[in-house]
This record gives C-alpha cells, sequence and structure tokens, in this order.
C-alpha cells in the first residue's frame, strides 16, 4: 500500500506544476482565525503538500476558501491524532473510505484552485481553522443541473435535503459542515 502511495505521489508531483506563485493577496472571504491546539507543529513534505493541494483543489475547490481551510485543518488535526494515518495522503485515503475526497485531480488542474489549495493549507498550518476543531467534515451535493427558470422546485427540494444533512454540523462554510 504504501509502495502504491508512494508511486502515485510520484506521478502526481511530476503532473504539477514545478514551483506555485505566492499567495493571493485577498482569498476570497475573510476566514474567521481560531486556533488549532498546539501539540506538535505538523509538517508536510513538499510531495505530502502536493498531493494535499491537488486533492484538495479537485474535491473542494469551488467551495469557499474558509471550508478549504477548515478542511485542512481537519486533515491536519488527523494526522497529529493518535489513531489515525500520520500522512496526509493516509488521511486523505481514510477520508475516501468516509466518502469524501471521491475525485482524482487531472493532470490540467486549474492553477487558481491550486494556488488556493496550496494557500488554504499553508494558512490552517499558520492556526486558522474556521471548523472550530471539528476532526470529521461532510459535504452536501451540490444542487446541479438545474435551468432556474423553469426547476426552481426541484432546486429547493435539493437545497432543503443539503441543509437536512448539514443539520447536526457545529460549523458549516458553503457545502461544507464540520462536527
Amino acid at each position: 500500500m504504501k509502495r502504491a502511495v508512494c508511486a502515485w505521489l510520484a506521478v502526481l508531483t511530476a503532473l504539477l506544476p514545478a514551483e506555485v506563485s505566492a499567495a493571493d493577496p485577498d482569498p476570497a472571504g475573510a476566514v474567521p482565525e481560531k486556533q488549532i491546539e498546539e501539540k506538535a507543529q505538523i509538517r508536510l513534505t513538499e510531495r505530502d503538500r502536493a498531493y494535499f493541494a491537488a486533492m484538495l483543489a479537485a474535491n473542494y475547490g469551488g467551495e469557499p476558501y474558509a471550508a478549504q481551510v477548515g478542511i485542512a485543518a481537519v486533515v491536519l488535526r488527523r494526522m497529529g491524532e493518535a489513531g489515525y494515518p500520520d500522512s496526509a495522503a493516509g488521511v486523505i485515503a481514510a477520508l475516501a473510505s468516509e466518502g469524501e475526497f471521491t475525485k482524482t485531480p487531472s493532470p490540467g488542474a486549474d492553477p487558481g484552485r491550486l494556488r488556493r489549495a496550496r494557500d488554504a493549507i499553508r494558512d490552517a498550518q499558520g492556526g486558522m481553522d474556521p471548523s472550530g476543531g471539528a476532526m470529521v467534515f461532510r459535504s452536501a451535493p451540490a444542487a446541479s443541473g438545474f435551468d432556474l427558470r423553469f426547476d426552481d422546485a426541484r432546486e429547493d427540494a435539493a437545497e432543503r435535503k443539503a441543509a437536512e444533512l448539514l443539520a447536526d454540523c457545529r460549523v458549516v462554510c458553503g457545502r461544507i459542515g464540520f462536527r
């Protein structure tokens, strides 16, 4: 399993741009600055960071910046807890088995989404935590494929279903709920 993950990381790293530009001066939306419990600073290798950013961008690149920082904080927090894998790839694989992180990154990924994902990881490592200390997150499916002029009732039903799925979450950012 570890060989497969390492091989996948090597392929993914080769596909990613060599250097991603510095942080956005104003990432979309302000992020509440709650501090992650400082047990030990989680360190990411450049390969781990590249894989983590690619997966975050592929799966949650369309979510608000605060939601991306919250997801990154959950992954980092799990890496530092006993009973969870100690690598970003391991935690992401575990989350994939829980129904999150289901998409694989494409070689032609949007560089803007990738940059925002890297920024979100950096901010989570720096202590930002809009998740409120959550160890779990869940995403509600987006209401897509509706023509607003004709399918208002179906879109409203999809929005109600999303709200029901996230009702037990302590914090909700966009379509991501944290528990």
